[in-house]
């Protein structure tokens, strides 16, 4: 019979190595625990990665004090974050020039990204994935702007559509790519993906300040909206 600390696995994640930061979850009041790797707060539960790979949901409330302190410390917002943006953009929607989006999450290495904590910036939103060859083919072009434009404010958040993190990991590290990635392993279910009217990949924005300013910015149109953008 299990208990409550050994919640329902949701998601399997396969070729997954042990992780270097797992940490041992105890529920409050007992002495019944569970290890593995902070992934996020979602909503009430918090998202744990097992060092065999299985993502587990473990209720917040049913943690010890300790874990509630270090949850909250993974996930509290930076002065930057207090203010969030009004959305205007429908969910479901394709993005479209002028949608003032809200943003925020824990990549897949890194700190917590949240666009609320980028004013000024212009920030590259990519929808794409390993196995997608067009989006391979514009990563050099990326990688030129991001090289070229960084120092002037530019950023690039990456939003993967692939099911194997271990993969995913694997290709960042070996093209040298390092902004953030958002990863949940649901393919094409992908939430963002999902939330903002994705279809097809790549497919490529630039937000400021929350708002979508341009859409469709590959090739040479990516270096000519930057330079509009980041005199």
């Amino acid at each position: 019979m299990k208990t409550s600390l050994q919640i329902v696995v949701i998601i399997l994640l396969s070729q997954i190595a042990p992780s270097l930061f797992a940490r041992i979850w105890t529920e409050a009041g007992s002495d019944r625990t569970v290890e593995g790797e902070f992934r996020r707060l979602n909503g009430a539960d918090v998202e744990v990665i097992r060092p065999n790979g299985t993502l587990l949901k473990l209720p917040l409330a049913k943690l010890s004090e300790e874990d509630q302190t270090f949850v909250a410390s993974q996930s509290a917002p930076s002065p930057a974050e207090v203010k969030r943006p009004k959305v205007t953009h429908n969910e479901g929607e394709e993005l479209k020039v002028g949608d003032v989006i809200d943003i925020s999450f824990r990549p897949v290495s890194g700190d917590k990204v949240d666009l609320a904590a980028m004013p000024g910036k212009v920030v590259l939103l990519d929808f794409w994935a390993t196995w997608c060859g067009p989006c391979i083919a514009e990563l050099p072009n990326v990688k030129a702007a991001y090289k070229t434009y960084h120092e002037k404010g530019f950023e690039i958040i990456g939003i993967s559509l692939d099911s194997d993190e271990s993969k995913l990991k694997d290709f960042v590290k070996e093209n040298d790519m390092p902004w953030p990635q958002y990863f949940d392993g649901k393919g094409w279910e992908n939430e963002l993906a999902v939330q903002y009217g994705i279809r097809g990949i790549p497919a490529v924005y630039l937000v400021k300040d929350n708002e979508v300013v341009a859409v469709s910015v590959r090739g040479s149109n990516l270096e000519t909206k930057l330079e509009e953008l980041l005199p």
